[in-house]
């Protein structure tokens, strides 16, 4: 599958996978898209890449991106399973292999560590499927991983931070507090998911830079909108009333964002029910 300077591109089993590889000297990202980013079977004949592939293959960097095509089926296809076992024997000709994954992506790129022969993970917000997907898979939260593993969650989202204290005790754990499960998103809306992906390339994450740089937070929508579903069940009259008073002050100084946010979620419900569409038209 791996040839210097050429794409690779195929299809299995309702997952596009795509590989780019520069230099056999040089390291291989290996990403696993999460469930708001599937891909739907027009897209995909029309040419869209899968998710991470654009980034990684712009900055020069090796990369093997897995994209669900359809509906959400969590990469747990035997047919997909057997080929990752077949990328094996080729992977050991890359110096090291990194895994960067997100939500359902993270459950994916952590059943399948062992196979991809992956050396360091960064793990957004990681997610389990269900018991019964966990019963299939023998999924077991990479209990047996000895590489290193950096997590990312959001403390006050519960079902996330249940989810991360499952993988094994060596992990890293970073906490982006007060925007739930689009951790990933928020990452982005503040400018740091780009250097934070770097920093892992380079295996160097620096927690107080990223404690430092995450206050930006107060810079974006979600954080108010979250925090006024009041996640630690800890906000009192007062607190709500100083939280619902910041959120107001933002969005004066942040109309244009809003009415921009505003119809990207329109487009976004819109593409998602003409996503369901074709998939009722597909079967």
């Amino acid at each position: 599958m791996f040839t210097e300077q050429q794409e690779d591109r195929k299809i299995i089993d309702n997952t596009l996978i795509q590989s780019y590889i520069f230099s056999f000297n040089a390291p291989i990202m290996i990403t696993f898209s999460p469930a708001g980013s599937t891909l739907t079977s027009k897209q995909v004949a029309e040419g869209a890449n899968a998710w991470g592939y654009d980034f990684f293959k712009k900055n020069n960097i090796n990369i093997l991106a897995f994209s669900a095509i359809d509906h959400k089926h969590w990469f747990t296809s035997k047919l997909l399973k057997s080929f990752i076992q077949q990328l094996t024997p080729q992977l050991t000709n890359f110096p090291e292999r990194l895994g960067y994954a997100a939500s359902m992506g993270a459950y994916a790129l952590s059943n399948n560590y062992n196979e991809l022969l992956i050396d360091r993970m960064l793990l957004i917000t990681p997610i389990t499927s269900t018991e019964e997907h966990n019963q299939l898979t023998n999924f077991n939260y990479a209990n047996n991983y000895l590489g290193q593993l950096t997590i990312l969650v959001d403390p006050f989202c519960i079902q996330d931070k249940t989810e991360s204290k499952k993988y094994p005790p060596h992990s890293t754990r970073l906490v982006f507090p007060g925007v739930g499960h689009r951790v990933i998103e928020s990452l982005s809306q503040i400018g740091y998911l780009k250097p934070l992906i770097f920093q892992f390339i380079n295996n160097d994450i620096n927690r107080y830079q990223f404690s430092k740089k995450i206050r930006q937070r107060r810079n974006i929508s979600r954080y108010y909108s979250y925090m006024m579903r009041n996640p630690t069940q800890k906000n009192s009259k007062k607190r709500r009333s100083v939280i619902r008073r910041y959120k107001i002050i933002w969005s004066l100084d942040n109309i244009d964002l809003l009415l921009n946010g505003f119809w990207m979620q329109r487009k976004k419900s819109i593409d998602k029910r003409i996503k369901v569409l074709a998939n009722k038209l597909h079967k």
